[in-house]
């Protein structure tokens, strides 16, 4: 279960804020809950920003209806120890508290398996299939129309004929090595 630090609004006079607490002390993400006592009002909430390095607040400004409780999660991920400071202010920052918050080294963090660290067995390759064989002869027998094709229609057959012996060796050692891997 998720800590909790509760902030009491307008709950002494308009634009109130009043943490239960001075300090707090997390291990993990927590909650903060803002009980307002009376009318509808915005909560700014600010990290400085060393603590920002440990925390993470999806919204800084909090619409909390009259009467009414929001609870804001507040992610925590840090290494080392981060303390720093919470603010909390209404009334475009009349009024403001501070809460002091010193996250654990170690806190939050990714949950790693088990078997993450077991030793997974080789899977040997799966063999190729002959589809692949017939796709390469094709595209081979393609490229040799089109050769054939274009010595045809190029003066300089020499040069068309040794480039085309050239390519066909070429394609002959690709398939040889295919097949004997």
């Amino acid at each position: 279960m998720a800590q909790t630090l509760r902030v009491h609004v307008n709950r002494d006079e308009p634009r109130s804020v009043e943490p239960e607490a001075p300090s707090i002390d997390v291990d993990g993400p927590f909650d903060l809950v803002l009980d307002n006592h009376g009318p509808s009002t915005h909560v700014h909430v600010h990290v400085d920003d060393t603590l920002a390095t440990a925390t993470d607040i999806a919204e800084t400004n909090w619409y909390v209806e009259a009467g009414e409780t929001e609870t804001i999660p507040v992610a925590v991920e840090s290494i080392y120890e981060v303390a720093g400071r919470l603010e909390l202010s209404t009334g475009y920052g009349a009024e403001r508290e501070v809460v002091e918050v010193t996250v654990a080294a170690g806190s939050g963090g990714v949950e790693v398996d088990d078997e993450l660290g077991t030793i997974q067995p080789d899977t040997d390759p799966e063999p190729t299939d002959i589809d692949t064989y017939v796709v390469g002869g094709t595209f081979v027998a393609i490229g040799l129309v089109a050769a054939v094709a274009l010595a045809f229609l190029v003066e300089d057959v020499a040069a068309v004929l040794t480039g085309l012996l050239v390519i066909v060796g070429a394609v002959g050692a690709s398939l040889y090595l295919l097949v004997s891997s």
